[in-house]
């Protein structure tokens, strides 16, 4: 089902009532936002709701919209104002939550704590304990908050978790502490993780048993590049119909100085990826989905019978009669040759009747392997998940390291999504679209992407590769054919080479290998992948 659409706003730090028009006038009338406890408790118990930051609730309310709020804030008489870390400043901060609840009707949901796996909106012992004691932290606030918010609205929901990231590291302490029992839902904040990597980091959430069932909330996600941002919404909003995400908030409604794109300019105009909000609002939302992507390269979701989303690795597209494209922001695409794109999704519709894949007569797919596309997570030693046309694994003098499946913040210095990575660490990592190698240049622990040949033919070798930072010496970038060298370079900054055309037969192996030219310093880098066939017409 196609989840349900918010932006996350600040009018609980700002007064503008006109924003909040203009965002009901576009269509957006869910809202995530915070009421600051300070402002509001007056003394034990007592509680005024009575300056306009306050108060926004109300106002969104007389637009016919509804609330998600925000339990994360302090207060200067419990705790010190540090975030409440003691029995009494919960039950207090807990209490405040009623009393909003009671106050604003529009107010739907409580989404308690705001990354808490995150140093960044914690203060005082929360912030200074470690993961495990700060889920800790967290179980004891969810239970305080739910029992009060409950007493007072019996409907309302009680999401928790509210993560940074998708650290499964970090949730087991979370469900091993019974956390996923008092939750309606978990809320994730997915913002390193792309659309294209969703589906496969959801699927690992869901072998937790406590998450298996569980709803989830994306209460957090955007893209700092505007011109990039509404492609974006729209493979993911389809990528998080298919895992089963029940909600969906943009971040944010206008512009927050972050950078991050808004809805709305400050002024409440609508924004290029505002119109891709109230596009999917009003053709995609609610509306039943299915994946039917034709290939591992191509992604493609059925809203109903007949809304179709498709994008992937670029090649022709020659739609049947009757069928209409547009583009992310809702356009008719009227003119020119149409061909997939890997960033901008292609929205069809037919003038009557269902849509099927089938009648898009896509061109013929040149792609083979793609570390991006194909990235997965294996079980134990193998050293390829399901579908992937690369085998992926570290190689250290001569001998093959499977990269294990690894959780993500389950202990510091490792990233906060699951990951790949060998059991003789030495630092190694490999994400869908950023690796890092180890060793040194004298002892290099490189990272190996083999491409086994299923059928004769010539190919080319894509590769794009580009440091994070500065490396210290670069990186060694190697291609080999059946284990004698094609090419060998050293890579100091972004790069991308397309070789061939090689000419292999059924069975041969293609290697891609990377490693430190001299120290690992600066080597973590994004990274791409692929082999392409070469067409007739090409030869």
């Amino acid at each position: 089902m196609g989840p349900n659409l918010a932006a996350a706003s600040r009018f609980g730090q700002t007064d503008r009532p006109d924003l909040i028009a203009a965002a009901a006038a576009n269509g957006i009338t869910s809202l995530r936002d915070e009421i600051y406890w300070e402002r509001v408790e007056q003394g034990p118990g007592q509680y005024s709701f009575d300056q306009p930051m306050t108060l926004w609730p109300e106002a969104l309310a007389a637009h016919g919209g509804q609330a998600s709020l925000i339990v994360n804030h302090r207060h200067s008489a419990h705790d010190d104002g540090q975030t409440p870390f003691t029995s009494q400043a919960m039950q207090a901060q807990a209490d405040f939550v009623a009393a909003a609840l009671a106050r604003f009707p529009a107010i739907r949901a409580v989404e308690v704590g705001n990354e808490i796996n995150s140093p960044n909106f914690i203060t005082g012992p929360v912030q200074a304990e470690d993961l495990e004691a700060r889920a800790a932290f967290h179980v004891a606030q969810l239970a305080d908050v739910k029992a009060a918010a409950r007493a007072q609205d019996p409907e309302v929901r009680v999401l928790g978790g509210g993560v940074h990231s998708i650290p499964l590291g970090y949730l087991a302490h979370v469900a091993a502490l019974g956390d996923a029992e008092q939750m309606d839902a978990l809320a994730i904040h997915p913002y390193d993780t792309p659309p294209e990597s969703f589906l496969a980091q959801l699927a690992e959430l869901r072998r937790m048993p406590a998450f298996a069932e569980m709803p989830v909330e994306v209460t957090e996600f955007g893209l700092t590049d505007a011109a990039a941002a509404p492609g974006y919404l729209m493979r993911y909003y389809c990528t998080m119909a298919l895992s089963g995400v029940t909600h969906a908030v943009w971040y944010p409604l206008a512009d927050r100085g972050d950078g991050l794109a808004p809805l709305l300019t400050s002024g409440g105009e609508i924004t290029p990826v505002g119109r891709t909000f109230k596009l999917i609002a009003r053709e995609l939302q609610g509306r039943p989905v299915r994946d039917v992507s034709p290939d591992p390269f191509t992604r493609a979701c059925l809203f109903g019978e007949d809304r179709l989303v498709i994008w992937g690795a670029e090649r022709g597209v020659a739609p049947a009669e009757g069928l209409v494209a547009f583009g992310p922001d809702g356009v008719p695409v009227l003119s020119g040759a149409l061909r997939l794109s890997e960033s901008e999704p292609l929205l069809f519709q037919a003038t009557g009747g269902p849509v099927a894949v089938e009648q898009l007569n896509l061109a013929p797919q040149e792609v083979l392997a793609d570390s991006f596309l194909q990235y997965g997570y294996p079980a134990g030693d193998a050293l390829r998940s399901a579908g992937d046309g690369f085998e992926r694994f570290g190689r250290l003098q001569g001998r093959e390291h499977p990269l294990r499946t690894r959780p993500g913040q389950e202990r510091g210095g490792v990233p906060w999504v699951p990951y790949r990575a060998p059991d003789a660490d030495g630092g190694l990592r490999l994400l869908p679209d950023i690796l890092l190698p180890a060793g040194s240049g004298a002892r290099p622990f490189e990272i190996v992407h083999r491409y086994v040949a299923t059928q004769g033919g010539p190919v080319r070798v894509q590769i794009a590769l580009a440091p994070l930072s500065q490396s210290a010496d670069g990186l060694r970038l190697g291609l080999l054919k059946n284990g004698s060298p094609v090419l060998e370079q050293v890579v100091t900054a972004q790069r991308e080479l397309d070789h061939g055309p090689l000419e292999l037969r059924d069975g041969d192996e293609l290697e891609i290998t990377v490693g430190p030219n001299g120290t690992t310093e600066g080597d973590d880098s994004r990274y791409r992948f692929r082999i392409l066939r070469v067409s007739e017409e090409a030869r």
